[in-house]
């Protein structure tokens, strides 16, 4: 079975109401929408997705892997738990302009192998972006 998904950024709260709502009214074969999670702004994706599934059968939000100690990963384990998260797209994430924000060493891909060994019904995709640092360096 296949879906339609599109992407809303989760501006603030009420921008994306607005944004699913039209999606609904004026897409209604779209049963998917995809999350980013773009830390200037106040709505984190699985927050986000916690709306979106309000609207649409799917809700798939990016999770930055840079955002995440695997040494303590108690704050990934209760995201995906506490937002009963079934399916998520794993990104790098970009680093934040804010110098003060905490981010982590952790790969996309350590972050998909601990959260397949940990949550295995969990559904993990994954993003390349060629446009960070080339596409050599992404595929590595």
């Amino acid at each position: 079975m296949s879906r339609i998904s599109i992407e809303l950024v989760p501006r603030n709260h009420e921008v994306l109401e607005e944004d699913l709502k039209t999606v609904v009214e004026e897409f209604p074969n779209i049963d998917t929408v995809n999350v980013p999670d773009i830390i200037r702004f106040s709505t984190r994706s699985w927050l986000a997705c916690n709306t979106a599934r309000q609207y649409v059968s799917h809700a798939i939000p990016h999770i930055r892997s840079i955002d995440f100690n695997l040494k303590e990963p108690e704050t990934v384990k209760s995201i995906i738990e506490d937002n009963k998260l079934s399916e998520v797209l794993v990104v790098t994430g970009d680093a934040p302009q804010d110098l003060s924000r905490k981010v982590y060493r952790t790969s996309s891909t350590s972050l998909i192998a601990y959260l397949k060994r940990t949550f295995p019904n969990l559904k993990v995709y994954a993003a390349i972006d060629p446009y960070r640092s080339g596409l050599k360096d992404e595929l590595d």
